[in-house]
């Protein structure tokens, strides 16, 4: 069968390294990095397995699982898994298919429907169409396909990347510009009017051509000082920068146009915080302060706030060791 984005992901049950499976059940709610392998003990795969096990964390702070395929069986599989973490340097942790009978191949396009036969016999070469990677999204539904050349290995930094702009363009009606990474400016869909625009980014946006307009991150939470120097130079207007330490410590150093509000008395000032303009808290030491406050801020409306990287002591140049926001 042909798969297109945006269709749904074949289901099927299937034998893996961590028991039976059936893939929509085994996705739940969050997303999934489906990858295949033509044949176990390949050098480019081993590289690939390895590498993809060593970001597993990362795919699990974005809700998202990670599942091979191979088309073996998967008591070679797990053979294979020693030698991976053996020359790789990490254990493979996630679920590794057996797709032995070339079924789920076919099911999702990488052999022809109309292949006979299982793996018993067949080669890397035979099966070398069996690279591709596969990202599907909460819905179920295929939101990125690629297939690869069995002589290159695969960039899953970039299937990161990926990751981060389909999550965060499936909150927010933006889209995410050439080799954007996390954290940089992003663009306002042409479906949203100016007039929706203001609803959603009260903070404003650079309008570059009537149909691109680049606005900052929505849902981030935290702004680096370049960054927020930049804003201050360009947009003062547009920011609300909050030092959150006691008025002792605000009174001896502070970031020029700061308003102090301790974060005790925070709660007691949300009517003074404007909500059309992008909210900075800063402190100079204590992790506590500014995650506390933000959870505040964005529990009390105010979407558009952000915690400074580093905070005081980052602006001025100082060791982050000794003040971190």
């Amino acid at each position: 069968m042909t798969l297109r984005l945006n269709e749904t992901a074949p289901d099927f049950r299937a034998k893996t390294t961590k028991g039976i499976i059936n893939f929509h059940d085994w996705i739940g709610d969050g997303w999934a990095v489906l990858f295949s392998h033509p044949k176990d003990f390949t050098p480019v795969c081993t590289t690939e397995l390895g590498y993809m096990a060593k970001l597993e964390p990362e795919f699990k702070k974005r809700n998202c699982k990670i599942i091979g395929l191979s088309v073996d069986p998967v008591e070679r599989h797990i053979e294979w898994e020693k030698d991976i973490e053996e020359t790789q340097g990490h254990a493979v942790n996630y679920p590794m298919i057996g797709d032995s009978d070339l079924a789920i191949a076919k099911l999702y396009d990488m052999l022809p429907a109309g292949e006979a036969g299982t793996s018993e016999g067949r080669t890397a070469a035979t099966n070398q169409t069996v690279r591709s990677v596969f990202v599907v999204g909460p819905d179920k539904k295929i939101k990125l396909m690629l297939t690869y050349p069995m002589t290159t290995g695969r960039n899953f930094d970039e299937i990161l990347r990926v990751l981060d702009s389909m999550r965060l363009t499936a909150e927010y009606k933006v889209a995410t510009p050439v080799n954007w990474k996390n954290g940089e400016d992003v663009i306002i869909v042409p479906a949203v009017s100016d007039i929706e625009a203001l609803e959603k980014f009260p903070q404003g946006w650079k309008t570059v051509k009537s149909y691109l307009r680049v606005v900052s991150q929505p849902g981030r939470e935290t702004i680096s000082a370049a960054a927020l120097n930049q804003r201050l130079s360009q947009s003062p207007e547009k920011v609300f920068l909050i030092d959150l330490m006691n008025k002792e410590e605000f009174a001896g150093t502070h970031i020029p146009g700061a308003v102090n509000i301790p974060i005790e008395e925070l709660a007691n000032h949300l009517l003074e915080i404007p909500k059309d303009k992008t909210v900075v808290l800063a402190c100079r030491k204590g992790l506590m302060k500014s995650d506390s406050g933000l959870e505040l801020l964005r529990k009390s409306g105010f979407t558009n706030s952000m915690k400074l990287e580093g905070g005081t002591s980052g602006w001025f140049g100082v060791n982050h060791a000794t003040g971190v926001c």
